[in-house]
């Protein structure tokens, strides 16, 4: 399968994109998908349902939703944007820049992963205010920061964060690597890289809503295939710790 293009390789493919103009078309004339970098754990198992029914696999183009959305902002032109949540998406859709945002139901979740074993025993929420041990979150500026900060004011954490990470996978990565003790991140993320993670009920409601949008007029032709599974394709989403929401328009 086709691996999805890594974080570090945004760079080039926008220098590309904007020295040359549109960012409209990918090799072989496949649809260009800015992304948010969660998603990377579900795109392969997309790109291979898409072959078995006979569509084109999308490029990917996977970055924090805050970067993705500076570069459209910028000028780049995906066929489709992706973004953690509606609030990120929300300056592309009022830029007038032809985008229409279109129905998503993927859904994901934070939770308090940690480091391999556990090495600074944090048994829930009230630990990451713990100046002993090494945290991290995701920037402000990102929907998984947001969605953190949104549960820290609700209940009350001082959350004692060494770190603001630029993308919820560069926060996995260094949980995963025992860099940081523990972190608030998607679930997605926690599965893809075999994270431990502790039960907090004041997490529940943490929950996000993907939002989608794809340039018009070449909406349909474009982002057809591809909203079919981030509209509610549990057997492709469910597998990797996704949730199917309710119609978020």
């Amino acid at each position: 399968m086709r691996r999805a293009a890594p974080v570090g390789a945004l760079a080039v493919v926008l220098a590309v994109s904007l020295t040359g103009g549109a960012c409209s078309a990918g090799a072989g004339d496949r649809p260009v998908v800015f992304a948010a970098s969660s998603l990377a754990v579900v795109t392969d198992e997309i790109d291979a349902a898409l072959e078995a029914r006979g569509d084109t696999p999308p490029e990917w183009i996977l970055a924090g939703s805050r970067r993705l959305v500076d570069q459209i902002l910028d000028g780049a032109q995906p066929d489709i944007i992706v973004t953690a949540d509606l609030e990120a998406l929300q300056p592309v859709l009022d830029a007038g820049l032809g985008y229409v945002q279109v129905v998503s139901r993927a859904g994901n979740r934070l939770v308090l992963a940690v480091a391999p074993g556990n090495p600074a025993s944090i048994e829930d929420l009230d630990d990451l205010s713990n100046p002993d041990s090494l945290i991290g979150w995701c920037a402000e500026q990102v929907p998984c920061g947001r969605l953190a900060r949104k549960v820290a004011d609700e209940h009350g954490l001082s959350i004692a964060a060494d770190t603001e990470e630029p993308s919820v996978r560069s926060l996995a990565r260094k949980i995963a690597a025992g860099e940081l003790d523990a972190g608030l991140v998607y679930r997605t993320d926690a599965i893809a890289f075999g994270l431990e993670t502790v039960d907090d009920t004041r997490l529940a409601d943490a929950t996000t809503t993907y939002a989608m949008a794809v340039r018009a007029p070449e909406a349909d032709q474009a982002a057809g295939p591809l909203v079919s599974f981030l509209a509610g394709s549990a057997e492709v989403l469910a597998p990797a710790g996704f949730e199917v929401v309710e119609d978020n328009r």
